[in-house]
């Protein structure tokens, strides 16, 4: 429901949990990923919001009325554990310990926090199958997102990109927000490109009834 966060079936296959980094109003990702591995634990990580105050804030004219809490009883139970707790480098490994699995994959939306992330994932890399995300502060080709995104290049194969279509696109055609796909490399299978970005029924438009944008590569 929040945009492109799209993975490879066969990195779900070699995921043994997921770590989910920003709950909002929004855990359909994580809801789909219990639906295609039920034992698998998923451990969630949000201060920003609990079970008494969570309410439909993203594509809400799309989503309709739903009882967030009541779905939020149900999803977070015996293995699905919410942490009241912001991710950061100081307590990344504890969570890492906490999930009890060898193999992970995370989702992230916390909203610029993740460059503090940055290099404690690439020091736990060999733990990690990917990272589904929303990039922040992309816009321009900012320095700082590009040298991220090197730095992760190094172990971790882009293999999904989708513009956020809730930001206007800069002169260069970036986004202020972008939405990529991170797989290790050592998962990836072949290195041919795939030239159609967003893919039907698979994308999910981040803003309802707004055309998604289009990419051209040169």
């Amino acid at each position: 429901m929040d945009g492109g966060y799209l993975v490879p079936q066969s990195v779900v296959e070699n995921s043994q949990g997921l770590l989910s980094f920003g709950l909002g109003d929004d855990f359909t990702f994580d809801q789909d990923w219990r639906s295609l591995k039920p034992t698998d634990p998923i451990h969630m990580y949000d201060a920003s919001v609990n079970r008494n105050s969570i309410s439909v804030r993203v594509n809400g004219s799309v989503r309709g009325k739903l009882d967030l809490k009541a779905m939020y009883d149900e999803f977070f139970q015996g293995n699905a554990v919410h942490y009241n707790e912001y991710i950061g480098p100081d307590n990344f490994a504890t969570a890492l310990d906490r999930i009890g699995v060898d193999q992970v994959f995370i989702k992230m939306d916390i909203e610029s926090a993740e460059y503090g992330l940055i290099d404690t994932i690439v020091e736990n890399r060999n733990r990690i199958t990917g990272i589904a995300m929303e990039w922040h502060q992309c816009e321009n080709r900012s320095a700082k997102w590009k040298e991220a995104v090197d730095r992760w290049q190094e172990h971790f194969a882009i293999v999904h990109v989708h513009g956020n279509n809730h930001v206007t696109p800069d002169s260069d055609g970036m986004f202020g927000c972008m939405e990529l796909t991170h797989i290790r490399k050592d998962l990836v299978n072949g290195s041919e490109l795939r030239k159609q970005i967003h893919i039907p029924e698979l994308d999910y438009s981040n803003v309802a009834n707004r055309d998604d944008h289009e990419y051209y590569f040169e």
